[in-house]
């Protein structure tokens, strides 16, 4: 992974500042923000911040630590879902991808 790791600002730099004050200001405290940076693009296991940083993502969300962010065929398999109908609660309707 050499050369992944990009920091052009300091961290967190001013557009994550900018956002994590307006998250302070809106969102309940009750919500923990575990890291002072601001995503706005993921792919693999590199994140970018709202101020062009990029890192390596150590935190990995649900979901995302087996197959990186943006994995081709996970995309592939949401788009193709998405065309059917976005979210169903499987206790309530059985629907045949669950399966």
């Amino acid at each position: 992974m050499a050369g992944v790791i990009q920091i052009r600002t300091e961290i967190p730099g001013p557009k994550s500042r900018a956002l994590l004050a307006r998250r302070a200001a809106a969102v309940p405290r009750g919500v923990p923000a575990v890291t002072p940076i601001a995503l706005v693009h993921a792919e693999g296991a590199v994140v970018t911040d709202a101020d062009g940083n990029r890192l390596i993502d150590f935190g990995g969300g649900i979901g995302v630590v087996n197959t990186g962010h943006r994995h081709p065929g996970v995309v592939d398999a949401v788009r193709a879902q998405l065309d059917r109908f976005a979210h169903v609660c499987f206790p309530v309707s059985t629907y045949e991808p669950y399966v």
